[in-house]
């Protein structure tokens, strides 16, 4: 971010789900979160119990534009 601000960037967009604690960073950092959100969908087909449970847990996630792909 310093990089950028140096180089004259107004702005930086990231799309990301991340848990609580890296979204508070990022807002210590400047960051805005937009009104206007992308749908993102999980579906487990193979797990039970405690797999569900964590994969359901949005703090075990931290995705961004690259990992759409999956």
């Amino acid at each position: 971010m310093r990089a950028l601000r140096s180089a004259g960037y107004a702005s930086v967009a990231l799309d990301l789900i991340a848990d609580e604690g890296l979204s508070a960073r990022l807002r210590r950092l400047g960051f805005l979160r937009r009104l206007q959100a992308r749908s993102f969908v999980v579906r487990p087909l193979d797990l039970e119990g405690a797999a569900i449970e964590a994969v359901a847990n949005p703090r075990h996630w931290h995705i961004i534009d690259g990992d759409l792909d999956i």
